[in-house]
C-alpha cells in the first residue's frame, strides 16, 4: 500500500500524528495551490492544518488587561469513551464562536474538561473488572483525541477532571465552607432509591413514570441518613435573579420558577426530645407566620413524616390523631411542646404524586380554629399573641410591634440562632447530595462517638479515595465501607477513634463550579482567586442542553449565589447568555407489528413501501434522538473519515438554528459550496499571475465596472454586517453561513477578466476567507496561505488567517435605526454607520417624532414600562419600547331591537 492510500484509509487522528506523510498539496510547503479540492487534497490539508492551528493556538499572545475579555463555555462531557453527534454539534458551535471572537481582537477563554465521576465507571468495575480510575482515564484519552481531531481550539492548558484530587480537594473545601455557614446538615430522610444501581436519586433524576433516568428501574422509597445542602436558604434570591436574565433563559427560567415555587414563609428548626433526652434528629416546620411562635401549643406531623414510627407512639396505634412520646423544643422561645401524628390536618399543596410537599404544621390556637379545638381536646395550654389592634402580645421582644415588623425581627432572630429564618418556598426541597457509591467526591466528615459528627480539618484536604481491587466492587453497599483502613481514623477534636463518612457526593456538586476552576486551574491555595476571575464572570456565553435546567443549571446558580454571599465573586449569576442546543435526531425505523427498532441497512423499499429485508414486515420511519438502543446512531468519526473535518463541522453548523432539533443527513450541497470557494481562490491566483502585479482596478475602463463594483461592495458590506450580527446576537451560525454563501455567489458573478487586479473584488474575497475560518478552519487556513501570497490589500497581512482581523462594515454603509414596540419592529429610519454611531437616545427619539409623528403619539399615549437604546455595532441601532397593551373594549350587551334584527337575518 502506498503512503497516500494509507493516509486516506487511516482515521484523521492517525493522519494528524504522522509527521512523515508527504506534504504534496500543502501551500505553505510547496508554494502551489491545487486546482481541485479532491479527497486526497482535503485529507492532506486537514492532516496538516489541524496540527498547525493547534500549534498556533498554543503560541497565541499572553493575557493582557487591555484586551476585552470573552468566555465561551460548552458543557463538559462525561467521559464515556466515544463522542456522539450531540457532542459534535455543541463543540463545533462553541469553537466557531470562540474563533470569531478572537478574530474580533478579544481575549477568549474556551476551556474543556471532564465530568469524570459517576456510576458508569463503577459499573464497569463490576462488569469488566477494570478499576474506575483506569476506565475513566482510558475514556478521557480516547475522547480527547476525538475532540482534537475536530479542529476545536480548546484551551487544553486549562483542562480539569472532577475525579482528580487536585480538583475535588476544592469541592470538599466548598462543602466545608457551606457546613460552616450552617448550609449543610445530615438527617434521616425518605429518599428515592434505585434498586438496580443501589444509590439515591434526586427528584429530577426520575421520569414521569417513576423510573430511574439511568437504570430504568422502578424507584423505591426508603429511609436513609443523608447529607443535604440547604437549597431553601437561597430560594428567594434564586427566584428574583431569574427576572434579570436575558431572553435566552426564558425556557430555563420558566422551569426553574415552577420548580422553586412561590416564596411564602420560612422553615423553623426545633430540637426533639424523647424520655427527656435530646435526639439526633431535628424537625424543620414551615410557617408563613413566624411572628406567632410564642403562641405555639403543639406540632402536627403527617403520616409521611420520618418521625411516624410505632416506637414513638404513646399507646397503641389507631385513630387519626396519635400523641407521640416526642416533644419539640424551640431554641427561640425555649418552649417545649408535644408532637402529634395527625392525619386530619391539611398540610398544603400536593406534588405530582399527590403527596403533600410538607410533613409538619405548627399548632397556634389563638389564630387557628382547628388548633383551638385540638388544644381543648388534649388540654394544651396556650396564650393569645395578637391583640385586637394587630400588635403582638405575650411575645417577649416582639410585644407592641405590628405583625410585619414582628415577622422581620423573628426571622432575623432565627437566622442568628441558626434555626432557619430564610424566606423560602414550601415546594422546594433541600438538596440531598449523599450517594452510596465509591466513584465520587468523598464527603469530608468524620463520625466520633464522643464528639458526634465533625468536619475534616482544611489542612487534611483532600480526603482521597482509597485504592481498591476489582473484586471489591460488587452490587450492594458502597465499596468504601470495605476499605477498613481508610474508614478508620482519629477524631480531629478529641483524637479518639472515629470513622469517615462513606457516602460520596452527587456528581452535580462537582459540576456546580467547574467553570470557575477553569479560570484558575493551578491554584493550590483556593478554589479560585477572586481577583483573577473577576473580568471573566458571569460567563459570557454558555452552550448546552435544556435538559439540564433542573439539575446542573440550578445547582450552578446555587453555588454562584453562595460564592457571592462569601465575597468570592462580585456578581451572583454564573452565566450571561445561554444557547439551549436542540437534539440531533437520526433516521429511525421500527417494525409496525412489534415496534422493535431496525437498522437502516436492514430496510428496503418495495412498491413504495418500507419493509425489512429479512421478513418483509412493514416498517415506519421517524426521526428520533440518536442512541444505540434505537439503532439510529452515527459515529462522528465515520463522517470525518469519509468527508473530512471541515465538512463535518459545516454540516453540523448549517441549515438549522442551534436551538432547533436537527435531522442528521449528509448535505452534499455543503461540499459543492466548499468547492466553489476553493475555485474562487484558484481562479484569482491564476489571473493575478497572468496579469502581473501593480496594476489597480482604477486604471481599467471597462463598461459598467463602477456598477459591478458597487454591487459587490454592497454584497460584501451586507454579508459582513449580517454575519457579525448573527454570530454576536443570536449565535445563529447557520444564518451567517447563508449570508457567506450569498457573497460567494456575488463573487462568482463578477466578470473574471476584471477580478485579478480589482481591489473591491480582492477585498471581498479576502473578507470571505476570514469569515469562513470559524466554521471550516482547515480549508480557510490553506486558502488564506495561497491568497495572502499574492494579495496587495493593505488591510491583509501575510500572517496565517488566525492572525487576521474580522472584517468591518464601511462607515458610509447604511445602518438603520429600528424602533421596536414590545419586541416587534414598528419603524425603520435609514442612516449611515457614521451617523448611527454618533446617535444618542434623545437624537433617536427626536428622529422618530419627526418622521413618525402619528405613530409616536399613539405609542407614547400608552404607559411606557421601559425604553432602551442600544447600538448593535455594524448592523443597526435600536430604540426599544415596552408599553402596556391597550385593554380591549368590553362588549356592550345587545339591545332587544338588535337581537330581533339578528334573528330576522
Amino acid at each position: 500500500m502506498n503512503m497516500l492510500a494509507w493516509c486516506r484509509r487511516s482515521s484523521l487522528l492517525s493522519r494528524i500524528n504522522v509527521s512523515y506523510c508527504p506534504a504534496r498539496f500543502i501551500f505553505e510547503q510547496t508554494g502551489q495551490l491545487e486546482e481541485k479540492y479532491s479527497r486526497q487534497v482535503r485529507e492532506q490539508i486537514e492532516s496538516h492544518w489541524v496540527r498547525r492551528l493547534e500549534e498556533l493556538h498554543v503560541k497565541r499572545s499572553p493575557s493582557t488587561e487591555s484586551k476585552e475579555k470573552y468566555y465561551v463555555l460548552s458543557m463538559f462531557p462525561y467521559p464515556s469513551g466515544e463522542l456522539h453527534m450531540g457532542h459534535v454539534r455543541v463543540y463545533t458551535l462553541s469553537d466557531a464562536l470562540a474563533r470569531f471572537r478572537r478574530l474580533q481582537g478579544k481575549e477568549v477563554i474556551h476551556p474543556m474538561g471532564w465530568d469524570a465521576f459517576g456510576l458508569p465507571a463503577e459499573n464497569a468495575a463490576i462488569q469488566r473488572a477494570v478499576l474506575p480510575d483506569q476506565w475513566t482515564e482510558a475514556n478521557i484519552q480516547s475522547m480527547k483525541k476525538q475532540i482534537q481531531s475536530l479542529c476545536c481550539s480548546f484551551d487544553w492548558e486549562r483542562e480539569i477532571r472532577t475525579c482528580d484530587p487536585s480538583y475535588y480537594k476544592w469541592t470538599q473545601y466548598i462543602f466545608l465552607r457551606l457546613h460552616e455557614r450552617n448550609l449543610v446538615y445530615q438527617k434521616e430522610a425518605m429518599v428515592n432509591w434505585d434498586p438496580v444501581d443501589e444509590t439515591v436519586l434526586a427528584d429530577e433524576q426520575i421520569d414521569v413514570n417513576g423510573r430511574s433516568w439511568r437504570s430504568g428501574a422502578k424507584v423505591q422509597k426508603k429511609y436513609l441518613r443523608q447529607w443535604f445542602i440547604r437549597t431553601r436558604s437561597f430560594a428567594q434570591e434564586l427566584l428574583e435573579g431569574l427576572r434579570n436574565l436575558p431572553h435566552d433563559w426564558d425556557e430555563v427560567a420558566a422551569i426553574q420558577r415552577n420548580w422553586i415555587g412561590q416564596c411564602s414563609g420560612s422553615f423553623i428548626e426545633f430540637d426533639l426530645k424523647m424520655d427527656n433526652r435530646l435526639m439526633k434528629e431535628k424537625l424543620a416546620v414551615f410557617t408563613s407566620e413566624p411572628e406567632v411562635l410564642h403562641g405555639l401549643s403543639h406540632i402536627n406531623i403527617a403520616p409521611i413524616s420520618p418521625l411516624n414510627k410505632e416506637a414513638y407512639y404513646k399507646g397503641a396505634a389507631g385513630g387519626k390523631v396519635i400523641p407521640l412520646k416526642i416533644s419539640a423544643v424551640s431554641r427561640v422561645t425555649q418552649a417545649e411542646v408535644p408532637v402529634f401524628l395527625n392525619a386530619e390536618v391539611d398540610y398544603g399543596a400536593m406534588d405530582y404524586q399527590n403527596k403533600p410537599y410538607l410533613d409538619s404544621k405548627l399548632g397556634v390556637p389563638s389564630i387557628d380554629v382547628a388548633d383551638q379545638k385540638m388544644a381543648a381536646v388534649f388540654g394544651l395550654p396556650y396564650c393569645r399573641v395578637v391583640g385586637d389592634d394587630g400588635r403582638m402580645l405575650n411575645s417577649g421582644e416582639l410585644n407592641g410591634l405590628d405583625r410585619e415588623e414582628a415577622r422581620r425581627v423573628m426571622l432575623a432572630r432565627c437566622k442568628e440562632l441558626r434555626v432557619g429564618g430564610d424566606w423560602t418556598s414550601p415546594k422546594l426541597n433541600d438538596w440531598c447530595v449523599s450517594r452510596q457509591r465509591y466513584w465520587g467526591t468523598p464527603i469530608p466528615m468524620i463520625h466520633c462517638d464522643s464528639c458526634g459528627t465533625v468536619p475534616a480539618p482544611y489542612d487534611q484536604l483532600p480526603v482521597v479515595l482509597p485504592k481498591l481491587q476489582p473484586d471489591q466492587f460488587q452490587k450492594g453497599p458502597s465499596p468504601l465501607r470495605q476499605a477498613a483502613e481508610w474508614v478508620k481514623t482519629a477524631c480531629p477534636r478529641c483524637g479518639g477513634p472515629a470513622h469517615r463518612e462513606t457516602d460520596t457526593m452527587d456528581t452535580f456538586v462537582d459540576s456546580s463550579w467547574y467553570f470557575m476552576r477553569y479560570l484558575d486551574p493551578n491554584n493550590d491555595r483556593l478554589p479560585f482567586d477572586p481577583a483573577l476571575v473577576e473580568p471573566w464572570v458571569p460567563v459570557h456565553l454558555y452552550i448546552g442542553g435544556v435538559e439540564h435546567a433542573l439539575t446542573h443549571l440550578f445547582s450552578a446558580r446555587l453555588f454562584q449565589y453562595f460564592f457571592y454571599r462569601e465575597n468570592m465573586v462580585s456578581k451572583p449569576e454564573p452565566f450571561h447568555r445561554f444557547v439551549t442546543m436542540g437534539m440531533v435526531k437520526g433516521e429511525t425505523f421500527r417494525e409496525q407489528k412489534t415496534g422493535q427498532y431496525v437498522l437502516a441497512q436492514d430496510v428496503e423499499k418495495k412498491d413504495g413501501v418500507l419493509v425489512t429485508k429479512s421478513s418483509g414486515e412493514g416498517v415506519t420511519k421517524t426521526w428520533e434522538k440518536m442512541s444505540k438502543s434505537k439503532m439510529n446512531g452515527i459515529s462522528p468519526q465515520s463522517i470525518v473519515d469519509e468527508y473530512g473535518v471541515d465538512f463535518t463541522r459545516l454540516t453540523m453548523l448549517s441549515y438549522v438554528a442551534p436551538t432547533s432539533d436537527r435531522h442528521f443527513e449528509i448535505e452534499k450541497a455543503a461540499l459543492r459550496w466548499m468547492n466553489q470557494v476553493w475555485q474562487l481562490v484558484v481562479a484569482f491566483r491564476k489571473a493575478r499571475e497572468l496579469a502581473g502585479r501593480g496594476t489597480t482596478a482604477t486604471s481599467q475602463s471597462k463598461t459598467g465596472l463602477k456598477e459591478k463594483e458597487a454591487a459587490l461592495n454592497d454584497a460584501r458590506n451586507r454579508c459582513v454586517r449580517n454575519v457579525t450580527y448573527t454570530f454576536t446576537e443570536g449565535f445563529t451560525v447557520n444564518a451567517g453561513i447563508v449570508q457567506i454563501q450569498h457573497l460567494t455567489k456575488a463573487l462568482k458573478k463578477f466578470p473574471p477578466e476584471l477580478s485579478p487586479m480589482n481591489l473591491e473584488y480582492e477585498r471581498a474575497l479576502g473578507d470571505l476567507l476570514i469569515m469562513i475560518f470559524p466554521t471550516v478552519p482547515c480549508m480557510a487556513a490553506e486558502l488564506w496561505s495561497a491568497f495572502s501570497a499574492v494579495t496587495t490589500q493593505p488591510g491583509f497581512t501575510k500572517e496565517p488567517v488566525v492572525c487576521q482581523r474580522w472584517p468591518q462594515v464601511d462607515k458610509e454603509y447604511h445602518m438603520p435605526l429600528l424602533v421596536t414596540v414590545n419586541g416587534h419592529e414598528a419603524a425603520n429610519i435609514a442612516m449611515t454607520g457614521v451617523e448611527a454611531e454618533k446617535l444618542t437616545m434623545d437624537d433617536a427619539i427626536g428622529l422618530v417624532k419627526s418622521k413618525y409623528a402619528e405613530k409616536w403619539q399613539r405609542w407614547s399615549s400608552l404607559p411606557i414600562i421601559s425604553m432602551q437604546f442600544k447600538l448593535h455595532a455594524g448592523h443597526h441601532v435600536e430604540l426599544a419600547l415596552e408599553v402596556e397593551k391597550p385593554k380591549k373594549p368590553t362588549a356592550q350587551p345587545e339591545s332587544e331591537e338588535q337581537s330581533e334584527k339578528k334573528e330576522e337575518r
